[in-house]
């Protein structure tokens, strides 16, 4: 067998990019951070709520959102308990129902938190509602 030679065929100058998202913020966000954990965490937060991250393929959208959910969990245990949630919506793109992927994804992310050690008031109403969201997607099925 013929030994191939990768320098003919991949040229240095191609630009490979993982999607790999950093561990601490090199690009800026924190100032950004700070204020939406703060925002998120204060007592009188209102919900719901929704914010958009736009930007090109790259520039740092993941990292935001693991630094983001990173802050989010160091609030010593005190309430309020936001659960993240990861969804990526390009895994389910053949499927029919893309609401029912993501009913389930809450739900198992509400599942995770029973094993946590929130209080047990907290927990009761995350079982509730991982119910009612499995109740919600068996329904639409």
């Amino acid at each position: 067998m013929a030994e191939i030679s990768w320098g003919r065929l991949m040229p240095d100058k191609l630009n490979f990019k993982h999607d790999r998202y950093c561990q601490e913020d090199r690009l800026g966000f924190d100032q950004y951070i700070d204020v939406l954990a703060d925002m998120i965490r204060a007592e009188n937060f209102q919900t719901p709520f929704c914010f958009g991250l736009y930007g090109k393929w790259g520039s740092g959208k993941t990292s935001f959102m693991h630094l983001l959910e990173k802050k989010l969990q160091q609030n010593g245990g005190k309430p309020p308990y936001p659960i993240t949630v990861w969804f990526n919506p390009w895994r389910y793109e053949k499927e029919e129902h893309l609401i029912i992927p993501f009913l389930k994804t809450i739900e198992q992310a509400l599942k995770n938190q029973e094993k946590s050690t929130l209080p047990a008031k907290i927990l009761g109403g995350i079982k509730k509602a991982g119910q009612a969201i499995h109740d919600a997607a068996a329904a639409i099925a």
